[in-house]
């Protein structure tokens, strides 16, 4: 955890932006503001009153959540590492086969993302593999695991973020650009990114609205982010190659005969490829 006594505090303000009467507690640490709303004038100044003791006391505030030591030790501990284990387990059971697989693709990578600069720290992509073979499928757990990723786990226990640290949008942000990349550090495909940024708000979301609250909002809601646009290639295992385009086009003469529309149904096809723009390809002229 890094940690500083630079801090402001600032008086309690009406927030105008909601409609509900709601009031907002404002402070600066390390040069970064921080903010909590409460329902009520009389909790944000009894929020207040506990940072104005934190700093009276000399205590260090965390950069990464804004918060003293003493509310650090009172909060909910759980790490971003214990807390997707928790997740898994719950959606597991009754999620499809493609489900889960982006389940441990997207968590995989945000939780290799989110994790504090400690020494020994492994590379990136052997986290991300450790992650999505033997930590995050239930199933996968009791599987004896090589000492590389032994440690590799453990590890990333002490280091794993709180949960409650996602209520800084910086480390948000750091989870969405590792979403965006490929392991060998280019850009993944928009769609790929947009369905990990969609299992890490779901993800979000129940620490934010679950029976275990954890956040007081969904940060990512409030995030404007879209993933850059890459050219995808086409698979030309999934393209008709010239002698199988012919065996199709013959295939389909026999749609309902010859005489009842087969032939239309060839004609159509032998100009559809003329007529259309493949993708990733120039349009034809």
């Amino acid at each position: 955890m890094t940690s500083t006594t630079d801090v402001k505090l600032w008086e309690v303000r009406r927030n105008k932006s909601s409609s509900k009467p709601s009031y907002e507690v404002r402070w600066v640490v390390a040069g970064r503001e921080r903010s909590r709303t409460r329902r009520t004038k009389a909790l944000a100044e009894s929020f207040l009153s506990e940072l104005r003791q934190a700093t009276k006391r000399g205590e260090s505030f965390d950069i990464a959540t804004g918060l003293p030591e003493s509310m650090l030790k009172a909060a909910d501990g759980t790490t971003w590492y214990a807390y997707i284990l928790g997740y898994v387990d719950k959606r597991w059971p009754g999620a499809a086969a493609n489900t889960r697989k982006s389940m441990l693709e997207a968590l995989g990578t945000v939780t290799a993302a989110l994790v504090y600069d400690r020494p020994h720290q492994p590379d990136f992509a052997d986290l991300y593999r450790v992650l999505v073979r033997y930590a995050l499928p239930p199933a996968s757990r009791t599987d004896a695991r090589p000492p590389g990723a032994a440690k590799i786990l453990r590890w990333l226990e002490s280091a794993s973020v709180p949960v409650a640290a996602l209520e800084d949008e910086d480390l948000v942000e750091r989870a969405l650009s590792a979403l965006a990349l490929r392991l060998d550090g280019k850009a993944a495909a928009a769609t790929v990114a947009r369905r990990k940024r969609a299992v890490f708000y779901n993800v979000l979301d129940m620490a934010a609205t679950g029976k275990r609250r954890i956040l007081t909002r969904n940060p990512l809601a409030a995030i404007k982010w879209k993933p850059a646009d890459v050219a995808e290639r086409v698979d030309r295992r999934v393209v008709a190659n010239p002698r199988q385009a012919r065996e199709l086009l013959t295939a389909l003469s026999y749609v309902g005969g010859r005489d009842r529309g087969g032939a239309a149904v060839v004609v159509w096809w032998r100009c559809s490829p003329a007529c259309t723009t493949q993708p990733c390809a120039p349009p034809r002229r």
